[in-house]
């Protein structure tokens, strides 16, 4: 038995037996199973530019009424529109060809030879196809030797067994997409390919011509790709997060890298110790090809002529000072305070204001993740309207979930405290110019379904409000009766106020209800639902307890004030995805549409009147897994997704962007309402959260002119 070593993640061992003048070959297989990562619930994520805003004092308003300077980097100059900024979008042609034209079908049909081989070997005893399959795909240092050089390569793309080939064609389409969205063409893809190949190949030969026991090995595998793909990967996109296996727990990639690294280290250290400890199928691991592959990805990483383009340091804005690649955009507001540009005496009704669909739900958990900030880093970004479920334990905490999952890290629960921390942290940073809508809805069915826990929920909210302090001496917004010290943080009347009124303060939505205190009934598509004026719907907030679930259209009266809202979420039935985003789509725009014919019809635009009327839209949506394999998850929907053979398809967020800014010839400001969104900074090439903003002001656009109130 002759156990031959590997250029990959698996080792083959072959053996001969000349038995009845016939040569036999076996060749076997260990998968090593930690290897393989689920691609399925990979997220590539971009750090958000304006994140770095987190806890930065506001800039204060030029006095001259100069336009602010926003300077944003940009990852390449040559940034494809609306893609999330960070990713260049490939070609269809680009994406197959790399894909399949290079990695997949080369190893699919070396593989079809090795299952030839196999079959012609036991049935016909014919082993001259083998023998030429060992010669030829395989690594060892008799190939070397007898000049069969091409080996050194040719051996990354030979599999003999089905699940080593599925784990490594999968990590390598995680490793070819995620290069290509980076910017890496495709040549550098191929010299990234080629030199992981080559690397692990040289580690191999090395480790087994340096072993103080044990005999010629030969091997075979794309695994050592996979570890030079999977080291520059960890190396440029640090804030990448996968999921390994099966297991729905977000790991950061730079993380899993590691661990991949020191496992190797330390069993390739005890391998040439104690020598190799074959599986029962007869096979071991590479260990020294893996790290050989993921050296050469570290040094191809460093090369700074390959990846200059690449590296993203954190973007600066608010008169930063960009190092490369720099693009200006002139605006006369800035996200983190926005509000400060507009006068006290218009209602918020009347506002532009963008939010966030499950504003915590930021695990990488497929179905779960809506949104890739920290609340503190949507609120710099310039998002004010938050969407929290909740649920609460028998000591009355309340804890933030999306459909009974915990939002916390690494699955722990996310306390609503913590949240409004962050909030209140925001308000005092930003000088008490701003407020934030927080709506929140009670996220366990049991407590939803019977009286008791309704009551308990509602008054665990109550509690939790009624213990939040007031602002101190120096907070609290602007002196007057509703700010200054000594203020309540919350506003929890039911009348809409003016956004002078609410400076520095959190405005309740409350989709829950005690018993006894909540809305009847509504009717959907334009319909009414009353709420009786009890202590209990006046006492806590905007009574929105009549909510309809899944709802296209619907209505809710309230004693003083009227919500128009759009919340259809849910889509079971089977349609592609451009389907799906272009219905969700047209529910949105018909009522921003809406609101904007009535606020022209009625002269809302005027700021002094004060209608009680809201407009509420959720862009977000989910649905079952699609036709020709289209996955339904919020991402896809919201941001976009591949389909097919590498067709983009844009998300709800483009298609919202781009009909705001049809607007933009109007030169004038336009009401569109609340708008709560999934991943509401991509793609940033979108410009949504910016375009939802600017329609606060004289125009849409880079340069609007706003007056100061």
């Amino acid at each position: 038995m002759n156990c031959l070593g590997s250029s990959g993640r698996k080792m083959m061992c072959y053996s001969y037996s000349l038995a009845q003048h016939r040569n036999r070959v076996m060749l076997t297989a260990f998968r090593r199973p930690s290897s393989a990562f689920s691609t399925a619930t990979t997220v590539m994520q971009r750090v958000p530019s304006r994140s770095q805003a987190r806890l930065r004092p506001p800039q204060k308003p030029l006095a001259s009424g100069a336009p602010v300077q926003e300077t944003r980097q940009l990852v390449m100059a040559n940034i494809v529109p609306n893609q999330p900024r960070g990713y260049i979008r490939p070609s269809r042609f680009t994406y197959r060809l790399i894909l399949w034209g290079v990695f997949v079908g080369p190893c699919l049909v070396v593989f079809y030879w090795w299952a030839s081989a196999t079959v012609k070997a036991s049935k016909n005893d014919d082993i001259s196809q083998l023998k030429w399959m060992l010669e030829n795909f395989t690594l060892s240092r008799k190939n070397i030797e007898e000049g069969r050089w091409w080996t050194l390569i040719t051996s990354a793309f030979s599999h003999k067994d089905p699940f080593h080939l599925l784990f490594n064609m999968l990590s390598l389409r995680f490793g070819v997409e995620a290069a290509l969205h980076t910017g890496l063409g495709p040549l550098r893809v191929l010299l990234l390919a080629t030199g992981a190949a080559l690397s692990s190949s040289y580690a191999s030969l090395w480790d087994g011509a340096t072993r103080k026991h044990g005999a010629d090995r030969a091997g075979l595998g794309a695994s050592g790709i996979v570890q030079g793909f999977l080291a520059a990967m960890a190396l440029t996109r640090p804030w990448m997060q996968v999921s390994l296996m099966f297991i729905p727990i977000p790991v950061s990639l730079p993380i899993v890298w590691g661990l991949f690294t020191a496992w190797d280290f330390y069993n390739l250290h005890m391998a040439r110790q104690n020598g190799d400890s074959p599986s029962a199928s007869g096979s071991v691991v590479g260990y020294a090809a893996h790290l050989g592959g993921s050296a050469f990805g570290a040094l191809y990483w460093l090369d700074r002529w390959t990846w200059q383009a690449l590296r993203i340091s954190p973007p600066v804005i608010a008169n930063g000072s960009p190092k490369r690649f720099e693009r200006s955009r002139k605006t006369h507001w800035e996200p983190n305070t926005w509000m400060d540009r507009i006068p006290d005496d218009r209602p918020v009704n009347q506002l532009s204001i963008p939010g966030t669909h499950d504003s915590c739900a930021r695990s990488q958990v497929i179905y779960v993740q809506t949104q890739t900030q920290t609340v503190s880093e949507q609120l710099f970004s310039g998002v004010r309207a938050l969407d929290l479920r909740l649920r609460r334990r028998s000591n009355g905490q309340l804890f933030c979930y999306h459909g009974g999952v915990p939002l916390g890290s690494f699955g722990r629960p996310l306390a609503l405290s913590t949240v409004m921390t962050e909030v209140w942290a925001f308000m005092i940073q930003t000088g008490f110019t701003e407020t934030v809508l927080v709506s929140i809805d009670n996220d366990d069915p049991a407590d939803r379904e019977s009286a008791e826990g309704r009551h308990a929920f509602y008054e665990a909210v109550d509690d939790f409000i009624r213990q939040t302090p007031r602002w101190g001496k120096g907070e609290g917004g602007r002196a007057g009766p509703d700010g200054g010290e000594g203020s309540s943080r919350w506003y929890l009347a039911p009348q809409t106020p003016m956004l002078g009124q609410v400076r520095g303060k959190a405005i309740l939505l409350r989709r829950f209800a005690a018993e006894g205190g909540h809305c009847t009934s509504p009717r959907a598509a334009h319909g009414n639902s009353s709420s009786e004026d009890s202590k209990t719907t006046d006492g806590m907030g905007f009574d929105l307890s009549a909510w309809v679930n899944n709802s296209p259209d619907f209505t809710i009266q309230t004693p003083h004030a009227q919500f128009r809202i759009q919340d259809r979420w849910k889509y079971s039935e089977r349609i592609r995805l451009g389907d799906l985003v272009e219905s969700k789509s047209d529910l949105v725009k018909n009522l921003m549409d809406q609101a904007i014919q009535q606020d022209r019809e009625r002269g809302l635009l005027d700021v002094t009147q004060h209608h009680d009327l809201w407009f509420i839209h959720f862009t977000s949506a989910v649905g079952e897994p699609f036709k020709h394999g289209e996955i339904a998850t919020a991402r896809s929907i919201a941001v976009g997704d591949f389909v097919g053979w590498g067709k983009w398809q844009p998300g709800v967020n483009i298609a919202i962007a781009q009909f705001i800014k049809q607007y933009a010839p109007s030169g004038r400001r336009q009401r569109l309402g609340v708008v709560f969104m999934d991943f509401a900074v991509l793609p940033e090439d979108a410009g949504l959260l910016d375009s939802i903003i600017a329609t606060n002001f004289n125009s849409i656009g880079e340069d609007a002119v706003v007056m100061r109130p």
